[in-house]
């Protein structure tokens, strides 16, 4: 989990550099130089230690599990590691877009981080070098379990993308967007038990006296599985857990650690218990009711045009949502805690089991997800005198989950009304981002009645021959002889349907176009002449054609007032 918040982590820090939050430097030398500062931190900290500054020592300690994130926040914000792939190869590390090779190259600094971090903490914990090697390559496999899922799906939208038409539909028609989105999670819930079974080291419990008994439990339960194995973690984990979401697909997997320190009849109450958390749909509840959470934060977003207060809103049900998945988790661990109880009749397991799994460092302490094992243990004996206990439990459990089943199906089906209602007017943008003008214009006769912007483009089309609507680049063309001619509104509507397409190359152009025009509006209604003459620092790194066409609208602007 630490490594997929990271990773998390990593594509906010890259979010907030391409929002503006960035430096103009350009240090390339600098970003490679921070892959020591693990090693620093992790040196400085040992020496500390054996000074006896252990106060010191453990804040750059704890601190240094947070390294890889941080040095790459400094890497992308500070020292302009996105601008300099832009330079050396053209591509693009934008979010913001469909992913592009860019964009991997993008996250290389932050995998290189984050592969020094683990080698740091490995040196300065394990002295043997045989347990030294198996706890780097324990660390690494859990990095790249988080991270593989994450490079299929930006290789695989970068694919989709490479068809305009696919890359089009699915920017611009809103509906369509949704099924890419949701085939999208379809299909990593599929290829999830093949990737963790790519990327950690596992392998098929051998048959024996073991795994029958564990068959025989899981006939028991009704509870099908494609395989029971075992996770090789180099005796560093005691844990399980089960994976895929049917019974062709679904493996179940017992940590090395968890298979050598438990009995039989503890290792049958770790099987019973992560049954519990399938049979009671505890994955499907917590999509439930994030779903229900993001939804209802992309609808509220929407309703304001302020990009600030969008992202407040969306961070603070993110903070609703976070800790609305500890308490939720908490929970389902004593709900698989109460299954394993009642399939297994043996609370004496349950509880061993708890002992060893937990270990002295849960024993009093709550997790974000796990209550302590000193209340876990708590429960199980309660409820085995008093099945009140667990009868409680799961009446409070079965209405949070009718209540977030009900919220996902109301906010997805408010969500898909919208863009369902939404469908005729995305399906004309797209055939406007595809080029396909006489498409558009017969698909909008009715929408631009009601509808300004697509009203204004289907103004600027309208007069345009099939050979011209044909001729690349028209619309640039078009933009800058509209500003040229001091009309700069025009030339900003060009430009906006230029856009649409995704080429990406005329955006700086105008965002100054619509600063000026925003300028231009209030200058005319105090009878005073705009000019383009103070943005000319923004134009300077515009093609000579656009500072041209600029030039051009300020004396045509003369023209007009001498004129008159």
């Amino acid at each position: 989990m630490e490594y997929l918040v990271h990773i998390v982590l990593a594509v906010f820090m890259l979010a907030i550099a391409e929002q503006g939050a960035r430096t103009e430097l350009e240090v390339p030398w600098a970003i490679a130089l921070l892959a020591l500062a693990p090693y620093v931190i992790g040196t400085y900290s040992r020496v500390l230690y054996l000074r006896g500054k252990f106060v010191v020592s453990g804040w750059l300690w704890r601190g240094l599990h947070w390294c890889a994130p941080l040095l790459y926040a400094l890497a992308v914000c500070v020292f302009g590691w996105p601008a300099t792939i832009e330079r050396w190869t053209g591509a693009s590390t934008s979010l913001l877009g469909w992913p592009s090779p860019g964009l991997l190259l993008g996250f290389a600094p932050f995998v290189v981080y984050q592969l020094a971090t683990i080698d740091v903490r490995v040196r300065h914990t394990e002295l043997d070098p045989t347990v030294r090697a198996a706890t780097r390559r324990f660390h690494v496999r859990m990095f790249a379990s988080g991270l593989v899922p994450t490079a299929i799906f930006a290789v695989g939208a970068w694919i989709v993308g490479q068809n305009e038409a696919w890359r089009v539909n699915v920017e611009h028609v809103g509906l369509y967007g949704m099924v890419f989105v949701l085939g999208s999670v379809g299909a990593f819930t599929l290829a999830l038990p093949w990737i963790l079974r790519a990327s950690w080291d596992t392998r098929s419990l051998e048959p024996g006296a073991l795994r029958s008994l564990l068959e025989d439990v899981s006939r028991h339960a009704r509870f099908r599985h494609h395989d029971l194995r075992v996770w090789n973690t180099g005796d560093l984990l005691a844990n399980a857990a089960v994976v895929g979401m049917g019974p062709l697909d679904r493996v179940v997997l017992f940590s090395d650690v968890l298979l050598a320190s438990l009995s039989p009849r503890e290792v049958v109450a770790v099987l019973a218990h992560e049954i519990g958390h399938a049979k009671r749909h505890h994955v499907l509840i917590f999509v439930a009711w994030t779903g229900a959470v993001f939804l209802a934060g992309d609808l509220v977003g929407r309703e304001f045009e302020n990009e600030w207060v969008s992202g407040g809103i969306v961070l603070a049900l993110f903070g609703c949502w976070y800790k609305l998945f500890g308490w939720l988790s908490r929970r389902f661990e004593l709900e698989a805690d109460l299954f394993a109880l009642r399939l297994t009749r043996d609370p004496v397991g349950i509880v061993g089991a708890l002992e060893s799994v937990g270990g002295a460092h849960s024993r009093e302490l709550d997790s974000w997800r796990h209550f302590s094992t000193a209340k876990r243990i708590a429960f199980v004996e309660r409820v085995a005198v008093d099945e009140r206990v667990g009868h409680a439990l799961e009446r409070k459990l079965r209405a949070l989950t009718w209540l977030g089943g009900v919220l996902f199906v109301l906010a997805f089906g408010v969500s898909a009304q919208r863009l369902a209602a939404d469908l005729p007017r995305d399906r004309v943008i797209a055939a406007l981002a595809l080029g396909e003008w006489s498409r558009a214009e017969s698909g909008a006769a009715e929408l631009a009645e009601r509808d300004l912007e697509l009203s204004n483009w289907l103004s600027l089309i309208v007069d345009l021959s099939p050979e011209q609507r044909a001729e690349p680049g028209i619309a640039v063309v078009r933009a800058r002889t509209a500003l040229a001619a001091g009309d700069a509104k025009r030339a900003l509507d060009w430009l906006t349907l230029e856009a649409l397409s995704g080429r990406r190359e005329t955006l700086p152009v105008a965002d100054v176009l619509a600063e000026y025009v925003e300028v231009e509006a209030e200058e005319l209604a105090a009878g005073r002449l705009p000019s383009f003459a103070p943005l000319a620092p923004r134009f300077a790194d515009a093609p000579e054609a656009w500072q041209a066409a600029a030039r051009e609208h300020d004396a045509a602007l003369e023209r007009s007032r001498g004129s008159r």
